[in-house]
């Protein structure tokens, strides 16, 4: 395989490459960041006895060109509603600063 580390953005244009343009690229990441966790992710680790999850994520999920967008906040409510549902902590833990 190839296991060469690669930027965001090296990821996204290789990313774009691959699947014919960056709107497709951004279609293709969006909708993997909807189903990468889901509520039976977080109740299968509750069920399995943990009672925290760490969300890593970049801060570009809540800025686009210089401005706050609602995109993480939106992906975190959701992920911090279900472990509320859960009884579980969330750990926010940022990869990426500006």
């Amino acid at each position: 395989g190839d296991f060469n580390y690669r930027t965001y953005t090296q990821f996204f244009n290789e990313l774009a490459d691959a699947l014919g343009g960056p709107d497709k690229a951004a279609e293709f990441e969006y909708q993997w960041r909807l189903n990468y966790v889901d509520e039976e992710a977080i109740s299968d680790l509750s069920d399995l006895g943990f009672n925290s999850v760490r969300v890593p994520f970049n801060f570009k999920l809540f800025y686009k060109d210089g401005a706050i967008v609602d995109d993480g906040f939106e992906l975190f409510d959701r992920v911090i509603n279900w472990c509320r549902t859960y009884g579980m902590y969330v750990l926010i833990d940022m990869h990426g600063a500006p």
